[in-house]
């Protein structure tokens, strides 16, 4: 069974391939010929390919019981963190700032970052976890994440404002 999405961005509603191919184009064949005419482009968010539809074509694709994710919505609560802050907390220079703890992660494992609005995400199955680190559920609950299409994306120099004791993600200098 597919997975459908249906994504708002910037107040405009997207939907995934799958659920476009099912509700909209009636199979696999009339997208593609759709896509090559033209009829419907696609929009790159973070990595994901999404096809913009009008109010009218949101309530046929509301019958499949698609996920429906506000990105706008959930990036209301990140705070970037500047460098000079971060280099704070991972020294605990000063009490005045919140507890916090810094994630270093090394730039060579992650294969591509996505760049969205002033916040820079990477995938979170692109992350290597050590074998048993039975710490990783929790960290991530910590952490600036957003959901988009069935993938968990982290947010890099971000802070949850929600998250009472947040989990820093940074890239080592």
């Amino acid at each position: 069974m597919a997975a459908y999405f249906i994504v708002k961005v910037n107040n405009t509603t997207y939907v995934n391939g799958e659920l476009y191919i099912d509700a909209l184009a009636k199979g696999e064949r009339s997208f593609r010929k759709m896509l090559a005419n033209k009829v419907v482009v696609g929009k790159l968010l973070f990595d994901q390919v999404l096809y913009p539809i009008t109010p009218e074509q949101r309530k046929i694709c509301e019958t499949y019981n698609p996920n429906i994710q506000d990105i706008d919505s959930a990036l209301r609560y990140f705070n970037i963190v500047s460098k000079e802050t971060l280099r704070q907390i991972r020294g605990q220079i000063s009490e005045a700032f919140f507890n916090a703890h810094v994630i270093s992660i090394n730039s060579n494992t992650l294969p591509e970052c996505c760049k969205y609005k002033y916040f820079t995400f990477f995938k979170a199955c692109c992350w290597n976890y050590e074998k048993g680190n039975k710490y990783k559920y929790h960290a991530l609950s910590k952490m600036a994440t957003v959901k988009i299409c069935g993938y968990l994306y982290i947010a890099l120099n971000a802070v949850d404002v929600r998250v009472e004791a947040p989990i820093i993600a940074s890239l080592k200098d």
